[in-house]
């Protein structure tokens, strides 16, 4: 198992869904990053965002809506929906 420290910043790669890892490193102050599943479901509970402010197209905090999720992640999270430039094409992706 890798150790990180605390107030780093992680990214993971596609879709990166180990919750309890994930919210291990929360709580330790570590920030983390990674792409939202397509089929994550969730409830927003924050809007941050009121409109799109350039290529950013929402700001959200949510919770997590499937009981086993929720247990492995019982706080909110942040997913942020953007555009973004991949192979010179510009594509929306969301980021948890």
């Amino acid at each position: 198992m890798k150790w990180y420290q605390d107030s780093h910043c992680e990214f993971f790669d596609n879709a990166y869904v180990n919750f309890t890892h994930l919210f291990n490193l929360a709580t330790r102050g570590v920030f983390w990053v990674t792409h939202a599943k397509g089929n994550m479901t969730s409830v927003v509970r924050k809007k941050l965002l009121r409109k799109p402010l350039g290529k950013i197209l929402r700001d959200d905090l949510i919770l997590l809506k499937t009981a086993m999720s929720r247990s492995q992640y019982p706080e909110l999270l942040r997913r942020v929906e953007m555009i973004v430039t991949i192979n010179s094409k510009e594509v929306v992706t969301r980021k948890t």
